[in-house]
């Protein structure tokens, strides 16, 4: 799809794009695909930082359905490892702490 002009930045009814979805792992997948395709989703533009209408980044997503390989490449495309979801205290940091975790340092 994206090869015939998919707009990879559209969001849903909640603010989520496709981005979005791969890291809330909401479709049937196995890690590498999601991997793949947050990867592909990546290369053909997808916002990094994009914010949901709940103040969700990627990361924050992927980091509370935890797929290290897909925190990984996130962080290093350059995900803010300092965003937070507003209004969120007692997971506020979960994603810093999984990217300080041994296997993605």
């Amino acid at each position: 799809m994206l090869k015939h002009g998919a707009v990879v930045n559209l969001r849903d009814e909640t603010g989520n794009t496709a981005l979005h979805a791969v890291c809330l792992q909401d479709f049937p997948a196995s890690n590498n695909d999601r991997v793949e395709t947050a990867r592909l989703l990546l290369e053909a533009g997808a916002d990094l930082e994009a914010r949901s209408r709940f103040d969700r980044t990627p990361l924050v997503l992927a980091c509370t359905n935890p797929c290290l390989p897909l925190i990984q490449l996130l962080f290093n495309r350059g995900a803010n490892l300092w965003a937070t979801q507003a209004g969120v205290r007692s997971r506020r940091g979960s994603h810093r702490r999984a990217i300080q975790s041994p296997q993605i340092l």
